[in-house]
């Protein structure tokens, strides 16, 4: 723009009118602007890519000297690198299942788990014994539902290997309470959770995967829990897992014989009612 107003004014026009009319000729000054700023900050951004790839390749290929020079070096690398990575996933995936991921049942927020404070003990959060859970579900009025269960290590025969896994023994109220249906089949009434009532098994989806291939003609066929047969009537879907228990048999508490109070042995789980707040 100088260069042109000078030269228009070395041909005899005044300084203002040489100025306006080298900006006519010029065009739009601010259009050319922003379009250089643009041009500009695009060079910029491909500039700092190709520094950014060319400092990484030569940063890698320095690195792979520097490591074949001292093997033991970088193994020691790859070691705390692998472990602190895995140390951090570990940790991750921990801390993602208990504290941010939500609870698959419906309604979750109402889910609570219920304890006794064994004084003189110093179990602040005990187990209940089978006469306070007759208590509750007696007297309690919080709750819409309540259900004890009982995790217990048992032998699973029948076909194939017999292998240790962790059985649940609930009341039939169990699934009302966690408000899960059987993917396959049905769970446990309360008919069948008496004594003397036929022995019946409810298998967890991991359980049918593994044991059973997936079969979906398991429902009907007998399998020995400890040596007794039972039947399996249903298979839970993946979103049902409690305290890691591969399968569920019928508690069948006998009202006319329970246990002692001193003997707590019982997790009890209920679903607030609507309205009841935690506290």
């Amino acid at each position: 723009l100088e260069m042109r107003e000078a030269r228009l004014r070395a041909r005899g026009l005044a300084p203002d009118v040489a100025r306006a009319a080298a900006r006519q000729a010029f065009g739009d000054v601010e259009r050319v602007r922003r379009e250089c700023v643009t041009i500009d900050r695009g060079l910029a951004r491909r500039q700092r890519a190709s520094d950014c790839v060319e400092d990484v390749v030569k940063d890698l290929v320095l690195a792979w000297r520097g490591l074949r020079r001292a093997p033991g070096f970088a193994a020691a690398a790859l070691l705390t690198l692998a472990l602190g990575i895995g140390a951090a996933t570990a940790i991750f995936s921990v801390a993602f299942g208990v504290l941010l991921r939500p609870l698959p049942f419906p309604g979750p927020d109402r889910l609570v788990e219920v304890s006794v404070d064994l004084a003189g003990t110093g179990t602040a959060h005990g187990t209940l014994s089978a006469p306070e859970y007759a208590d509750l579900v007696r007297d309690a009025r919080a709750f819409a539902r309540l259900a004890a269960w009982r995790p217990v290590d048992r032998t699973l025969g029948g076909d194939g290997r017999p292998e240790r896994i962790l059985v649940a023994s609930a009341t039939a109220s169990f699934f009302d309470v966690f408000a899960v249906r059987a993917a396959l089949g049905r769970t446990f009434g309360a008919a069948e959770d008496v004594r003397g009532a036929e022995p019946v098994i409810v298998l967890s989806d991991a359980l049918w995967r593994r044991r059973f291939a997936g079969d979906s003609g398991v429902v009907g066929r007998t399998v020995l829990v400890d040596g007794v047969a039972r039947t399996v009537v249903g298979v839970m879907p993946p979103a049902l897992r409690v305290a890691g228990a591969e399968a569920f048999v019928p508690l069948a508490l006998d009202p006319a014989r329970l246990p002692g109070r001193g003997r707590h042995f019982l997790r009890v789980t209920g679903r607030l009612r609507d309205g009841v707040s935690l506290a």
